[in-house]
């Protein structure tokens, strides 16, 4: 059964191939995860001035040993999106054998920079704090996100002080995995601009995670797509160079016929196939944890 209608929706995600991370895409991509095997907590306040809440999702079956973390932004230009969009990441990487949060952030217009940065820096708080008791380990921490959520991830991995990032929250992030990320983009658009006005004084270096960079960070990889024509490859192409001016560890990844959605469309059981991106961000987190991992490639 379970087969057939992976069969239904592939030929439906043929049709509709994640041309806007629409909802009804986001709908069709959703739709394994319904058939997660591990559990799932959700609606977790973590911060109980903004209401905001996280999802965990925990591998199937039982450990002794705490699990490591993986915390997920999801994108969406700043001002719009939800943690529910993206079971289908956070379930793959559980069914990896980790503990995965989506923590959900503020959204324009509702606030602009840095406040969804801040919001990402409590929900990061929290986890530390809290997630030994949903069998993860708070000292093994992995932050990971696509668009607007890589650029947030990259802002709290090279600038953690800046946003709120508790001190032994810091030392707890292990590492950073950025799929299509704007990590030194300037707004250029009227409502980027008002997005990011607080930043514009300063040639927006405030909100470019390059400017953070000084080679104190955790191990990065940079995934993205030749086709990106959302966030232009320069983004990954000055980030590496910074954090190689600074001698620290990065590494980056290029997919041929990729375009910005894809990045983050293809961990769906229905798109896995076209690129090993998913695949390439856990063993990436794996190579850290046994101090494999290479860098500077």
């Amino acid at each position: 059964m379970i087969k057939q209608l992976k069969k239904v929706f592939a030929l439906s995600l043929l049709a509709l191939p994640f041309s806007g991370c629409t909802s009804l895409s986001l709908g069709i991509a959703n739709t394994p995860a319904h058939f997660f095997k591990g559990a799932v907590i959700k609606d977790i306040i973590f911060d109980t001035k903004t209401e905001l809440a996280l999802d965990i999702y925990q591998p199937k079956g039982q450990t002794k040993e705490p699990l490591p973390v993986i915390v997920f932004f999801y994108g969406g230009s700043w001002s719009f999106g939800d943690k529910s969009d993206y079971a289908f990441v956070a379930s793959y990487l559980a069914d990896q054998g980790y503990v995965v949060v989506v923590p959900n952030y503020r959204l324009y217009p509702d606030v602009r920079f840095p406040a969804f940065v801040e919001d990402g820096a409590h929900a990061l708080n929290w986890v530390h704090a809290s997630i030994d008791s949903y069998a993860g380990n708070p000292n093994q921490i992995f932050i990971s996100g696509h668009s607007a959520g890589a650029h947030i991830g990259s802002l709290l991995t090279a600038g953690p002080e800046e946003f709120g990032v508790n001190k032994d929250t810091q030392d707890a992030i292990k590492g950073f995995a950025g799929l299509a990320g704007p990590y030194s983009f300037i707004p250029k658009a009227a409502e980027f601009k008002a997005i990011f006005e607080s930043a514009a004084a300063d040639d927006y270096r405030p909100m470019q995670a390059t400017s953070y960079i000084d080679g104190s960070e955790p191990p990065m990889f940079l995934q993205y797509g030749e086709d990106d024509k959302t966030v232009y490859p320069i983004n990954v192409e000055r980030m590496q160079a910074e954090v190689k001016r600074h001698n620290g560890c990065v590494a980056v990844k290029k997919y041929e016929g990729l375009n910005h959605v894809d990045m983050v469309g293809v961990f769906s059981v229905f798109k896995r196939y076209q690129a090993p991106v998913a695949k390439n961000m856990v063993s990436f987190f794996n190579e850290i944890q046994n101090n494999k991992v290479s860098c500077n490639e």
